[in-house]
């Protein structure tokens, strides 16, 4: 489940330590940023700029094979996807890691 609920979402912002940490309104920790010191420090992740759509559709090739019905193990792999964006990658490895044995 994704946790953007459109551009009206409101967070609450705390600093622990040297931590920038974003909250839910309903106290679920959303994500955590370090704080770095120094002016102008410029803090990126990596992460946030990758395509990992190329990554994604190998992962979903190599699944495809372990079902008997190659069509609907594409729209059930893609509704996965489209379900849940962001954990897709992390359900798919275990299946895929169960599959060798």
């Amino acid at each position: 489940m994704g946790t953007y609920a459109g551009p009206d979402t409101l967070v609450v912002l705390e600093v622990r330590q040297n931590t920038l940490c974003l909250y839910a309104q309903d106290g679920r920790l959303l994500a955590n940023h370090p704080i770095k010191s120094g002016k102008g420090t410029v803090v990126i992740n990596n992460n946030h700029r990758r395509d990992t759509s190329a990554k994604r559709r190998e992962l979903q090739d190599s699944l495809k094979p372990l079902f008997t019905n190659q069509e609907q193990a594409e729209l059930f792999l893609e509704s996965i996807h489209n379900r849940y964006l962001r954990y897709s990658r992390d359900h798919a490895i275990p299946s895929e890691d169960a599959s060798r044995g």
